[in-house]
């Protein structure tokens, strides 16, 4: 009875069927979207359904396709991307979030991603999607390699010879006749690198790679790496450093397509990792109030060398003997915790343990000690060696040679990048000014100096001081160096007395003589450069 309420109450009504309207409309419309998207798919589909028919497919294979239309079509993936509409660097973490996780698994463009994030996103956006359908074979056995691929859904075979495959992990392939063939399954799983040594090299698969049902693949070229890679000096340098080492890891292996393991050694044996991953015992300013506090006396140290060198020097102690006594007297020379060993410098440890054996065969004139690795033409001939002798014998006297092999012993720990990029930009210009770096105030890096007596350490120094003005005397009997090369020399000279130059010309002989000790071990093919 009330006309105002009345009146409310027929407004309220109008306006709620008025905005229910609206709302059915609206989901209307986009039932209708859905229903027009699905019969468009379903009419796609049915076309393919219908070809296959026309043309009489058989069943088998009408299964197969339709199998993989299904899967490609319940993708629905944009197919192109108007990038103008995105900024470039939403763009990077599109291509980061939607690809990263698959190449943040491998050891290589983990580091990438760590050190270098721009160059990871490109390498994310380079990478190519494809779907293979059952039973594809993606690539066979002899085919030349193109690119590294890596599995991101479904099932894989991997064919290979059972002499590749170990036999505990071999699934034979049984023949029609029953028998099994020489090959042998591997089942692999999503997120697996197949072929990556197609990045650094040009090889024939070893394997046939199949598609166990409807998969996806993601594959990445060595032309896409090297586009991006060479953008920064840097990460050039860590991946040239990183393909070195996987080939050589790879051939040791001797299987090229499935080299599982291998990117993770190869990895770990960059500068890049081993900064990045820098151990307490690497960083050498953290071990100052220790070594301070654990500082050993020198002078006990110094009588154990100089009780060992007479029976270094003796001319019926085998090589093999000799070696093991210097790797004892040498804390940098140890196999395991040596500071050689530490900076993964073994070819560098094997060179001077190479010189340390050259330098004595050449002071008490062993000839024997110094050609036992040489054989035919190439052996230094007695005259020759009469010649050396003639010119080391007025350039040591006993006293300095604990000095010298001390020397020889510390100066190859100037080439580690690990130490180099640990000290001032002015140290670092040569290995001789790095090495006098370290002696100065990180004795602790090179503990053999520490033993020393303080005419010694002054002679080391005088050496290294030569050695550091770029004066290489190799070069130099080569006639490779220039004038200026000569005026360095002289102007190192007048810093210091001539009698430092007799040391300085021996090391260098000696360092020539154990260049080659790097291959093969520190069985050091003494004399092999001679």
């Amino acid at each position: 009875q009330n006309q105002t309420e009345r009146c409310f109450t027929l407004g309220v009504i109008v306006f709620g069927l008025v905005v229910a309207g609206a709302g059915v409309s609206r989901i209307s419309a986009t039932l209708q979207q859905i229903l027009n998207r699905n019969a468009e798919t379903n009419k796609r589909r049915q076309n393919v359904l219908a070809f296959l028919k026309s043309k009489k497919v058989p069943i088998n294979l009408s299964a197969r396709v339709m199998q993989f239309v299904d899967y490609e079509l319940s993708r629905q993936k944009a197919k192109n991307l108007d990038i103008s509409l995105i900024s470039p660097t939403l763009l990077d973490e599109i291509y980061t979030a939607s690809s990263g996780s698959l190449l943040s698994g491998h050891a290589m463009f983990a580091m990438i991603q760590q050190g270098f994030s721009e160059i990871f996103c490109k390498l994310c956006a380079s990478i190519t999607n494809d779907v293979q359908e059952k039973g594809r074979v993606i690539f066979s056995e002899g085919s030349v390699a193109s690119c590294l691929h890596i599995t991101s859904n479904g099932s894989f075979l991997l064919a290979m010879p059972r002499t590749i495959l170990p036999s505990e992990e071999a699934t034979g392939i049984v023949a029609e006749g029953g028998g099994v063939t020489n090959l042998s399954l591997l089942r692999i799983k999503e997120h697996t690198y197949i072929s990556e040594l197609a990045l650094f090299s040009s090889y024939n698969h070893d394997c046939t790679f199949i598609s166990e049902s409807v998969t996806e693949t993601c594959s990445i070229t060595c032309f896409d790496l090297i586009t991006h890679v060479k953008e920064s000096p840097s990460c050039c340098q860590m991946a040239f450093e990183y393909a070195n080492s996987f080939m050589v890891h790879v051939h040791e292996s001797r299987v090229y397509d499935l080299a599982r393991g291998v990117s993770e050694k190869a990895a770990s044996t960059t500068q890049f990792s081993q900064m990045i991953n820098l151990g307490s015992d690497l960083v050498i300013h953290s071990h100052d109030h220790e070594h301070e506090e654990g500082k050993v006396d020198a002078k006990p140290e110094r009588e154990r060398i100089l009780q060992a060198l007479p029976k270094m020097l003796d001319d019926t102690l085998p090589t093999d003997s000799l070696i093991e006594i210097i790797e004892q007297l040498y804390p940098e020379l140890e196999p395991v915790g040596g500071s050689y060993a530490l900076l993964n410098l073994q070819d560098e440890r094997n060179r001077a343990i190479a010189s340390i054996v050259s330098l004595i065969a050449l002071v008490k004139g062993q000839y024997h000690r110094l050609t036992e690795c040489q054989s035919g033409p190439g052996k230094l001939t007695p005259e020759v060696w009469d010649i050396l002798q003639k010119f080391v014998q007025p350039l040591c006297e006993d006293a300095q040679l604990t000095a010298i092999m001390t020397y020889i012993v510390v100066r190859g720990l100037g080439k580690s990048k690990i130490v180099t990029n640990q000290l001032p930009k002015s140290w670092t210009k040569t290995a001789e000014t790095v090495v006098l770096y370290l002696i100065e105030g990180r004795s602790h890096v090179v503990p053999s100096v520490n033993v020393l007596s303080d005419e010694d350490v002054d002679l080391v120094k005088d050496v290294l001081s030569i050695g550091a003005d770029v004066f290489n005397v190799n070069q130099f009997m080569q006639a490779e160096n220039l004038p200026a090369s000569v005026e360095q020399l002289q102007r190192a000279l007048s810093r210091t007395t001539e009698e430092r130059l007799n040391p300085y010309l021996l090391c260098t002989l000696a360092f020539t003589c154990g260049l080659a000790g790097a291959s093969g071990g520190p069985m050091a093919r003494p004399g092999s450069r001679v």
